[in-house]
């Protein structure tokens, strides 16, 4: 998470009994991931479950975002859960478990193009993941589109 609430949501899980720990990150950055992965793994052992929930949101029309901005979506929507992938996803085709979940959105809304066209790229991406991990091999693969989430940036918006 980018924000500055990670910390206190962390503290709230461990308060419950949980456990967590929060490692503030952009999942766009190569060296970000990689830290991600050595302090989770360090911490909690292999990892069972990926779910890519990180996501990067430029509203503007097609017409008048810069590459540079389309760029900033693809690295964090599409490129962010690829490394995560490449990184995880063979651990837990070893060990014969794990889910990997993403989150996608509608295709096509107002003002979100590239938002839109990074989480279909990143659907097409689980799908043809989920075609190369068949099911035998123990690691299920999984796309979902929540539908509208009632949360700061939505109503920012």
């Amino acid at each position: 998470d980018l924000s500055g609430d990670g910390p206190a949501v962390a503290q709230g899980i461990q308060a419950r009994g949980g456990r967590a720990h929060f490692v503030q990150m952009d999942v766009g950055d190569a060296a970000g991931v990689e830290r991600l992965l050595a302090e989770t793994m360090a911490r909690f052992g292999p990892v069972d479950i990926l779910i890519n929930n990180a996501t990067q949101l430029i509203l503007g029309a097609v017409l008048e975002q810069s590459t540079e901005l389309w760029d900033a979506c693809f690295r964090t929507n599409v490129l962010g859960p690829l490394a995560l992938i490449q990184r995880t996803v063979p651990g837990m085709l070893a060990r014969r478990q794990g889910v990997v979940i993403s989150l996608i959105s509608l295709e096509g809304m107002h003002l979100m193009g590239s938002y839109c066209a990074s989480k279909m790229a990143l659907r097409s991406m689980m799908l043809s993941l989920g075609k190369e991990v068949v099911p035998d091999l123990g690691v299920s693969v999984f796309c979902v589109m929540p539908g509208a989430v009632d949360t700061p940036l939505a109503q920012a918006m």
